[in-house]
Formats: C-alpha cells, structure tokens, sequence
C-alpha cells in the first residue's frame, strides 16, 4: 500500500489498515486520528506533525520513524517497536535511555519532568535547546506530550 492509496481510503471512510506496509512512507501531516494500524510496518515512516491519536499502533513497527510534533494522545502503542528499536513496554519503563544517558543530563531531564512547552521540557533543560534534534528526541517528546510515560 502507498502513502497515497492509505490516505484516499482514510478519506472515503475507511479506517482498518492492519498490517499494512507503508516502510518509509511520507505521511507528513496525515490526519490518521482513529484508524487501526496495528501491525503496520511504517519503519522509517515520516510522521511529522501527523494525527495519530486514538490510533491503534499495537504491535506496529516504528523502527526510525519520525514522530516529530506527531499527535499521539489515546493511542495505544501496545507492543509497537518504537523508533529506537525498543518495544514500547521497554521505552516506557527507561524511556530517556539512549536519549539522557549522562547522569547530569539525566537529572536535568527529570527535574523538568511534568513541563510540556519547549522552553521548560526536559529535552530543552536537560540539552539546552529548543526542538527535537533528531528522530529519538522527537519520539520521546510525541511520547511525552501524549502523557504515555510515568514520572520518574
């Protein structure tokens, strides 16, 4: 299936892509609020700023895809390989892990935990900047921002 046949048939209504094989689709911006994804293969997928909420990601591959701005609130990422490799009950049990692996950096990180604009996050406290620099940053803070991970 292309990017391009997906979103046609999200368009006409349809919402069941499971196990569909979008591996390094563009699907940039794509409105897929509610739709059933699970055991897609969308590794190396581009799903900046998409809208994935309430979407069914159990069991999807997201292996280096790019969650960037992604919204992902209410959708359940059950057994889903997140971009780092890990399977999300992994990730969300050491989900700074590969990101914040320093302890001064860590500690920056948790120390802004529960802030959720840019210039109070804990990516910016813990890095000192002001967006996500690359794909794993910017899973954790799509992550994040949904309100998936636990405190600390």
């Amino acid at each position: 299936m292309t990017a391009t046949e997906l979103l046609e048939r999200y368009a006409n209504g349809d919402r069941n892509f499971v196990g569909a094989y979008l591996r390094r689709a563009d699907l940039r911006e794509a409105n897929l609020s509610g739709g059933n994804l699970s055991g897609a293969d969308l590794s190396g997928a581009d799903l900046s700023r998409a809208d994935l909420s309430r979407a069914d990601l159990l069991v999807a591959n997201l292996r280096e895809a790019n969650l960037s701005g992604a919204n992902l609130s209410g959708a359940d990422l059950s057994r889903a390989i997140m971009p780092d490799g890990r399977k999300w009950e992994e990730y969300r049990e050491d989900s700074l892990a590969g990101i914040c692996d320093e302890p001064q950096i860590r500690a920056k990180a948790i120390a802004a935990w529960g802030n959720h604009m840019w210039g109070t996050c804990p990516m910016s406290m813990a890095f000192g900047i002001t967006g996500a620099r690359d794909i794993l940053m910017a899973a954790w803070v799509a992550v994040y921002d949904a309100k998936f991970l636990p405190d600390p």
